[in-house]
């Protein structure tokens, strides 16, 4: 079954992974899944449509209720990441927090919570090879 993703990882915190969320962006979508978030892989696009808060806070929550499974990239910490993830808890929805183990130590509070399924990777290739079974792509 095709999934309704909602990505998240650190937008203001972590510019040097543009590229990094584009790629994973696209690689869940080539799958034929819908992205719902794909816009935080586009920083350039986010930078020209400069939003109100509140209008971001809706829109990604509009996203959140719509989604049946959440990705996130968390090897850059984000208070809104974290949010969204509590958000996603509470809102019964799987979720799936990955991070770069060579540069980041997950958060205590997102690594001892229970309800979240926690990738460690390295490189792409292996992030895509645990997304591609977690979405049922094999």
């Amino acid at each position: 079954m095709k999934k309704k993703i909602y990505f998240c990882g650190s937008i203001r915190g972590a510019k040097a992974e543009d590229n990094l969320y584009k790629k994973i962006i696209d690689h869940m979508k080539n799958n034929g899944h819908t992205v719902l978030t794909e816009h935080i892989g586009d920083i350039k696009k986010n930078e020209k449509e400069r939003k109100y808060d509140k209008d971001i806070y809706n829109q990604d929550m509009s996203f959140l209720n719509e989604s049946n499974i959440v990705i996130a990239e968390c090897t850059y910490p984000s208070i809104g990441v974290g949010y969204e993830l509590r958000s996603a808890e509470v809102l019964n929805i799987p979720t799936h927090v990955f991070y770069k183990k060579s540069k980041a130590e997950l958060s205590a509070m997102i690594n001892g919570d229970e309800y979240f399924n926690i990738q460690r990777y390295e490189t792409l290739d292996e992030l895509f090879e645990i997304l591609d079974e977690i979405l049922g792509d094999l």
